[in-house]
């Protein structure tokens, strides 16, 4: 099963600039015009399996940060983090398009 984020953790993660856009996607699934270009894809194993979130952030390491003290409570490892996804300028996303559709 993905990692499973509680409110508070969601928080720290937030208030570190760390927003867990969509968790267990493939990057081929991403709908890169309609994405903000902050979007890093992290890779990561958990009992036993590899996954993949989108994630928003500016610099890397605020996400290995983040996704590091969430795994090693759960015996987990970072595999990888990638950038280069997202066409749309961050202050120009709107989250809230997203959730309304």
């Amino acid at each position: 099963m993905a990692l499973s984020w509680t409110e508070v953790d969601l928080q720290v993660a937030q208030k570190n600039d760390v927003i867990i856009h969509q968790q267990n996607i493939k990057a081929e699934d991403l709908i890169e015009k309609e994405l903000p270009s902050d979007i890093h894809m992290v890779y990561y194993n958990h009992d036993g399996r590899e996954y993949s979130d989108a994630v928003r952030a500016i610099r890397k390491s605020d996400i290995f940060d983040i996704y590091y003290d969430k795994l090693k409570e759960l015996d987990g490892s970072i595999v990888d983090i990638k950038s280069g996804f997202g066409n749309l300028r961050p202050n120009m996303y709107n989250d809230n398009q997203k959730k309304k559709g």
